[in-house]
């Protein structure tokens, strides 16, 4: 039942969720005006992934250990 609530397709778009949240925790001005630093989007984007590791079980995720990934996704 609890399934039937639940959006099916977040696992597709699991990983771009985790970079727009990210961006947006700079705020809105900075993100869409000055623009945003790379590097610390990726920091706060692997430390997002890190809290949400358990929610979703997708193949490739933002890690540290994988910043190719991200710049690919971005």
């Amino acid at each position: 039942m609890l399934m039937y609530f639940r959006n099916p397709i977040n696992q597709v778009f699991f990983n771009e969720a985790i970079v727009l949240a990210s961006m947006h925790s700079f705020g809105l001005e900075q993100e869409w005006q000055l623009g945003v630093d790379k590097t610390q989007l990726f920091e706060r984007c692997v430390f997002l992934s890190k809290l949400l590791q358990r929610e979703e079980f997708i193949k490739t995720r933002i890690t540290q250990s994988n910043p190719q990934f991200f710049d690919e996704l971005i």
